[in-house]
């Protein structure tokens, strides 16, 4: 068996890597094949619908980002100095 990652390498049910894996809620391995990732790509989908819509259509995945941050109340030294302190765009360029 070729190692994980090399050329010719067949994820499955004898892949060290995603061996863990089966039967920890990534599909049945009796119905679905496993992809190279490790994972039964049905299955997921199911469970995340946004993952089904991805191979119908690009879609743009908007997050929180900003918001999450302020979570951590953050100082003016965190965003780089009192000029730009609490403009989160700041942090998300960085």
């Amino acid at each position: 068996m070729t190692a994980h990652g090399e050329q010719g390498h067949a994820c499955g049910v004898a892949c060290p890597r995603h061996a863990a894996a089966i039967g920890a809620g990534w599909g049945d391995p009796a119905r679905e094949p496993m992809d190279c990732r490790g994972y039964r790509r049905d299955a997921r989908a199911d469970l995340h619908p946004y993952l089904g819509a991805l191979r119908e259509r690009v879609l743009i995945y908007d997050g929180g980002t900003g918001t999450e941050l302020f979570k951590y109340n953050l100082a003016a030294e965190d965003y780089g100095g009192e000029a730009i302190n609490g403009c989160v765009e700041w942090l998300l360029k960085t």
